[in-house]
């Protein structure tokens, strides 16, 4: 079955459509002032003539009983350039809904797809031009509606998730240190591929989390450099299994104080899921993320080991920790290497 006589079955002609549910309701077209000047001098046969407009399903009457004319009424317009525009776009159809006159794509409509075309609400003269019809007709909705109209198999849906092969290349290709900015050929570039890096780190943070809620002994290392305070774990099960990842990067802290609150902000960042993540432009509601304050609380009391360089300051929050937050905290040790000094001169 070609493309142009699959269009014409169960074609009755204009309004016609099988799933009428679809159609939403659109409002009802607005008097201009000229017209609602020339409305007072008229008798009540001719004001009723102009209120009942939009519920007239066929073209002729509407036209012999519009006021506008094609120049402003969208559905004179239609019946003006319908039968030209059949060639072009076949799937182009009209429909009324509770007395409301529409223009629509009766493939998109058919497919479930979620537009003003798939809803029949293009009624505006303005908006029923031929660049807009031919630019519906290059939407990827449209298209997907079509491949599915002629039993084709349709594209990858692009909301769909990435499979795990692509996953595997964007993974190889971070750890081998290679920059995203250009892309990666056959799999994803821009925003799309930083969501998919920021999955694989969520699911990594994921297994970390599973495994630090049911530990049995959690040891914290954290370290100043270059402006930023980096918080690292170690935690060991039951079973003497051992598992070490990062927890948060922060800015420096000014001040023993400051530096204890961010190592505690640090275990908090660990247990909130789905924090970072980038935007979506195909879900109109954000999800907050949420703190596991359970998982944050059990981590805390698990920690036994408080480990830091010899900056007089990160040994400082160390106490500070141990003795008002971190409480079970048995030692804290203050790291050889960072603490080793070197000589510049020989002894003498």
């Amino acid at each position: 079955m070609d493309l142009f006589s699959f269009f014409d079955v169960d074609d009755q002609g204009d309004g016609a459509l099988e799933n009428q549910d679809v159609i939403a309701k659109a409002s009802r077209p607005q008097l201009n002032p000229k017209q609602q000047g020339q409305r007072k001098g008229r008798s009540a046969g001719d004001a009723d003539r102009v209120r009942v407009r939009c519920a007239l399903a066929d073209l002729g009457k509407h036209v012999a009983a519009c006021l506008d004319g094609f120049k402003q009424c969208g559905q004179c317009w239609y019946g003006k350039m319908h039968a030209k525009w059949r060639s072009r776009f076949p799937w182009l159809d009209s429909a009324t809904c509770d007395g409301v006159w529409g223009a629509g794509c009766k493939l998109c409509a058919r497919a479930g797809a979620q537009s003003s075309f798939a809803a029949y609400a293009v009624n505006s003269r303005i908006c029923l031009q031929a660049q807009n019809l031919k630019h519906h007709s290059a939407t990827k909705q449209h298209i997907r509606a079509v491949q599915l109209s002629l039993n084709m198999q349709p594209a990858a849906d692009p909301k769909a998730m990435p499979s795990e092969s692509n996953l595997q290349k964007v993974l190889e290709h971070r750890l081998a240190g290679q920059s995203l900015r250009s892309g990666l050929p056959g799999v994803a570039a821009g925003s799309k591929l930083k969501r998919m890096q920021w999955c694989l780190a969520e699911s990594k943070r994921d297994m970390h989390r599973e495994f630090l809620a049911k530990a049995s002994s959690v040891a914290l290392h954290y370290d100043e450099s270059l402006g930023n305070l980096s918080v690292f774990f170690t935690a060991s099960n039951a079973h003497l299994k051992v598992r070490q990842g990062l927890m948060a990067v922060l800015p420096s802290g000014n001040g023993s104080a400051d530096i204890a609150l961010r190592v505690k902000r640090a275990v908090t960042i660990m247990c909130t899921r789905g924090l970072g993540a980038p935007p979506r432009r195909h879900v109109a509601e954000v999800q907050d993320p949420k703190v596991d304050c359970e998982l944050r609380d059990s981590i805390i009391q698990k920690v036994e080991l408080l480990n830091a360089d010899a900056a007089a300051d990160e040994q400082r929050a160390s106490r500070l920790l141990q003795d008002g937050i971190m409480v079970n905290a048995k030692l804290k040790r203050k790291d050889v290497t960072h603490a080793a000094r070197r000589t510049s001169q020989p002894l003498q």
